[in-house]
This record gives C-alpha cells, sequence and structure tokens, in this order.
C-alpha cells in the first residue's frame, strides 16, 4: 500500500516511514497540508496519515481540502498527533471526515497495528466513505478557533509552569556555584594556613637543627690536628652538604609562605617573587608598583600574591616569553594587577578550555572578592592578564 505522511517535523516523518516500510508499504513525504495536497492530486496515495500542527496549511485544513475533492475523498485519512489530544480535538477531525485519530506517542508495533486495522476495516467495508459533517468554513473556523485558543491557554500554562521551573533550577544552581565558591575560598585559606604552619616548622624546627649541626660540625673541625686530614675533609664535606640542605630548608619555606608578605606586605613579597622569577628563568621581569603604600588585608594580600605567581608560572611553562611588564595599583577602590609577557599568546580556545586549571584558580581566587579576571592573547605579540579586586575599607 502507497501511503502519504505529511508533518512538518524531520525526525517524525522519518520514524514513520521506517515503521511502514517495515510493515511492508511503500511512503511519500510531505512536509505541510499545501505540499501534499498538490502531491496527491497529481498522484493519489492509497492512505494518508497527517500531523495537525503544521505551517501553511495544517492538518484539520488538509482533511477538509482533501474530503472535499472528488478523486481523493474516500482515500483512508489518519491524524497522528501530539498537540490536538483532547475529545474536543477528535470530534472535529471525525467531523471533517478523518476515519482514526492517533495520539503521539505511540509504540512502533502498535501504530502498524492500527494501520493494518484500518487497512482491513476498509477492504471489509466496516470503513465507508464518509460525508463531513462540518462543511461551512464559518463552522470549521469558529470550532478551530475554539481548539487553537484551548491549546494556547494550556501552552501559556505549562510556559508559566516552565518559567517558574527553570527560574527555581536558576536558584539552585546560583545557590551552588555560591556555596561552591565559599567552599573553594575556605579551601584555599585552609590550605595557605596550612602551608604557614608547615613552613614555620620546616624554618624553626628543621632549620634549627642544622644549623646546631653545623655548629656542632664546626666545633669538631676546629679540635682536630691538622694530621687527621681524612677526618677534616669529611667534616668539611659534611659542613658543605649541611650548608646546601639549609639553604633548601630556607627555599622550601619562602616557596610555602614567603616570611616576606606576612613580615613586610605585599609589595614587598611581589618585589622578591619577580626577581626570583627572573633569576631562575631568564626572563626579564619589571614591577611597576603605585606611588603609595597598598595596605590590604591578609586575605587580600595572599589573593593578589598567589595570582601573581600563577601567572608567571603560566608564562614560564606556556609562553615562551623573553620579557614580563608587571603592574599593581589602586584606582577607583579597586585594586589592579596586570602582567604582561610578550610570548606567543594565549588562543580563546585555551583560555576557555576546562582543563586550564590555572586560569581556573587565578578566575575563583578573583571571583571570591568580588573581582574579575580579563584575559587577552594576541598570536606572536603576547597576552596580557589583568585582575582588578575590591578594596576593603572596612
Amino acid at each position: 500500500m502507497n501511503i502519504l505522511i505529511v508533518d512538518d517535523n524531520e525526525d517524525s516523518r522519518l520514524i514513520l516511514k521506517k515503521t511502514l516500510e517495515s510493515a511492508g508499504h511503500t511512503v511519500e513525504e510531505a512536509t505541510n497540508g499545501e505540499e501534499a495536497l498538490e502531491m496527491a492530486k497529481e498522484s493519489p496515495p492509497d492512505m494518508i496519515i497527517s500531523d495537525i500542527l503544521m505551517p501553511v496549511m495544517d492538518g484539520f485544513r488538509f482533511c477538509k481540502e482533501v474530503k472535499e475533492e472528488g478523486k481523493l475523498k474516500n482515500i483512508p485519512f489518519v491524524f497522528h498527533t501530539s498537540t490536538y489530544t483532547d475529545s474536543g480535538d477528535k470530534e472535529m477531525a471525525s467531523g471533517l471526515g478523518a476515519d482514526r485519530f492517533i495520539v503521539k506517542p505511540v509504540e512502533p508495533d502498535e501504530f502498524i497495528k492500527i494501520i493494518q486495522g484500518v487497512i482491513r476495516d476498509v477492504k471489509e467495508g466496516k470503513i465507508k466513505p464518509k460525508n463531513p459533517t462540518l462543511k461551512e468554513d464559518k463552522e470549521i473556523f469558529k470550532l478551530y478557533s475554539e481548539r487553537l485558543v484551548k491549546k494556547l491557554e494550556h501552552k501559556m500554562l505549562n510556559l508559566e509552569e516552565e518559567i517558574i521551573e527553570r527560574r527555581r533550577v536558576e536558584e539552585e544552581l546560583r545557590n551552588s556555584h555560591e556555596q561552591l565558591r565559599s567552599l573553594s575560598i575556605y579551601l584555599q585559606s585552609a590550605r595557605e594556613e596550612e602551608r604557614t604552619n608547615i613552613a614555620r616548622e620546616i624554618h624553626d624546627e628543621l632549620g634549627q637543627a642544622l644549623t646546631a649541626f653545623k655548629m656542632d660540625l664546626s666545633w669538631l673541625d676546629k679540635r682536630l690536628s691538622k694530621s687527621q686530614k681524612p677526618l677534616l675533609d669529611k667534616i668539611k664535606s659534611m659542613s658543605e652538604l649541611v650548608a646546601m640542605t639549609i639553604r633548601a630548608v630556607q627555599r622550601i619555606s619562602t616557596e610555602l609562605r614567603p616570611g616576606l608578605l606576612d613580615d613586610l606586605g605585599l609589595s614587598a613579597a611581589m618585589e622578591w617573587q619577580a626577581e626570583e622569577f627572573q633569576n631562575r628563568t631568564g626572563i626579564k621581569s619589571e614591577l611597576a608598583l603605585g606611588s603609595e603604600d597598598i595596605v590590604l588585608d591578609q586575605e587580600r594580600s595572599t589573593a593578589i600574591f598567589r595570582i601573581f605567581q600563577e601567572t608567571l608560572t603560566n608564562i614560564t611553562r606556556h609562553a615562551n616569553a623573553t620579557n614580563v611588564n608587571a603592574s599593581l595599583k589602586e584606582e577607583n577602590g579597586k585594586l589592579v594587577l596586570e602582567v604582561e609577557d610578550n610570548g606567543k599568546g594565549i588562543t580563546e580556545e585555551q583560555i576557555s578550555h576546562p582543563k586550564s586549571f590555572g586560569l581556573m584558580g587565578i578566575r575563583e581566587r578573583a571571583l571570591g572578592f568580588g573581582g574579575k579576571v580579563e584575559i587577552k592573547g594576541i598570536p606572536g605579540e603576547g597576552t596580557t592578564v589583568t585582575v582588578s579586586i575590591p578594596v576593603d575599607k572596612g
């Protein structure tokens, strides 16, 4: 049997086509009633299966046109819809001459069973050509308008419910983001406190023990005669090893938590970091600080310092730069840190990459204080990172 399916939804047409073809039927497709009517006039199908809500010409109008066309009016007509589904819609469909009314969704096996039943009923004469009870355009328009108003009212109600639900979900997401940000700030603060404690313990306990050990070695060195050269050489070697270990302890302690940050403040700590970065990497580093002393609470000072450190780390790993210019100043109630390099330039893909954890950390630290981060990269010219954080005057 040759069946014409009419639906503006491509996925729906594809499902119908595969389902009907699997049952041995041939299928033609149309996207609206007007297109389908022209196809049916040119080559009448054995059955029509049509959606209702479609552009250009909807299913109700299409059914009316088919049933008024002499050579088409006896073709079995089946509605297949997910929008017009209540008893009033079914009554209108029947009044226009439709033979069956199928509500989506329906399982393929059940759908084929219904269609085969229509075919069987036609062959057995159980379905006879129907004379539409709705003939006057005015009457049809009135009923159709009533159906449409009800659908619109239903859609509006659903839309209002969707808006309420969406607002609820957005509020939950907003609360979740705030909770995650608070957790992030707490974890950063806890980690910073732990680093400070570890740095202090390393410096005080291990550093003092190593210093005492070095003094003991010096005491032994002074009491051994020159004839005991092997022992003197061993003491010298051990003293050098202890001195190297003391320097390592100082370096590790400083990396964990620079004492300058707590003792002399943010500016001094950043100057030290810039100099350390230049000595370690060979990348020329210049830091410009505002003319006035910048006084911040400990949390903001730590955040800015760690952001500066992370930015320099990213430059070392990815930028291939030879020069870095950084500035820190206070303007319009905000502390502004700008770090510019002359490297290869970060791409938009790298900026938004979900695994750019360094950049994510920079953003989270800034957002935790109501700040913002702007990252710009120019291919072959370099990258500029600008961070602004409100200054707490309270």
